[in-house]
């Protein structure tokens, strides 16, 4: 997931990506037969989604519809939802609720609207909840609300949106830091999942608190020596899409501009 992140972010910052992307498809795990990505053997619909989102909004087109197809017609494709990964060796039926919800984000740009509803469809039903993969446990994540309220905005149903909004801004948002947590009653804080916070205030209308949310991640999460910021409060590992998506939030902008509402 780390370049998808990174080349989205870099096109959000005005930067030209598709040569970076052209290279990355002919040295990196790209199977052109499958039209799927590869890693350590593993086919991950959070890492192919995530690509196919950051090629459709660079326009690259037909590279991304055809890895979009591809994870249809797949054994992670169960209807209404898409399982983890699969390997030679078999599937991972984990559900897991981001890799769900960056597919309904790009099933939107596909125009495969009937889809795209019955996918969140699945996933609201179960709350939104996801396995937590250090623990096992299911829990509710702060990124998570965050791309179902802009999977929800996009979809044309606002007021669904805000109410997913309201859920992370009550039970999320620490006072303190000025930060949301990573999940339901855990205190720590991530660049990561606060840049989406962040993205998604700030497109359905809570400029201030974006702001407040950006100025907290330069306090509390970036190294005033070299600019990066960390994974989290807690882990010092610095990661190029980390510090690209906060650049991107704290510029006032998001990885969502190019997608248009429906309804």
């Amino acid at each position: 997931m780390v370049f998808g992140l990174s080349t989205l972010s870099l096109s959000v910052l005005g930067e030209s990506v598709q040569e970076l992307q052209q290279d990355f498809l002919h040295r990196d795990g790209f199977d052109f037969t499958r039209s799927l990505f590869v890693y350590d053997e593993q086919v991950c619909t959070a890492r192919n989604f995530v690509m196919a989102f950051s090629l459709f909004s660079s326009g690259s087109l037909e590279i991304a519809r055809n890895v979009a197809n591809a994870l249809l017609s797949s054994p992670l494709f169960q209807g209404d939802h898409f399982l983890r990964s699969f390997s030679d060796e078999g599937v991972d039926d984990t559900v897991v609720v981001h890799s769900n919800l960056w597919a309904v984000l790009v099933l939107i740009q596909q125009g495969r609207i009937d889809l795209a509803k019955r996918v969140f469809s699945f996933l609201d039903a179960r709350g939104f909840a996801s396995v937590d993969c250090k623990t096992g446990a299911s829990k509710l994540f702060s990124d998570d609300l965050a791309l179902a309220a802009v999977a929800s905005w996009f979809l044309g149903d606002r007021e669904k949106a805000l109410e997913i909004l309201s859920l992370l801004r009550k039970d999320f948002f620490d006072e303190r830091k000025g930060l949301f947590c990573r999940s339901f009653g855990e205190e720590i804080f991530s660049t990561y999942k606060n840049t989406f916070c962040a993205m998604v205030l700030r497109m359905c209308g809570f400029g201030l608190e974006a702001d407040r949310v950006a100025e907290s991640l330069v306090r509390e999460l970036q190294d005033p020596v070299d600019g990066l910021f960390v994974q989290t409060d807690q882990c010092s590992e610095k990661l190029l899409d980390n510090t690209l998506l906060a650049l991107v939030a704290c510029g006032g902008k998001t990885v969502f501009d190019g997608l248009e509402v429906l309804g």
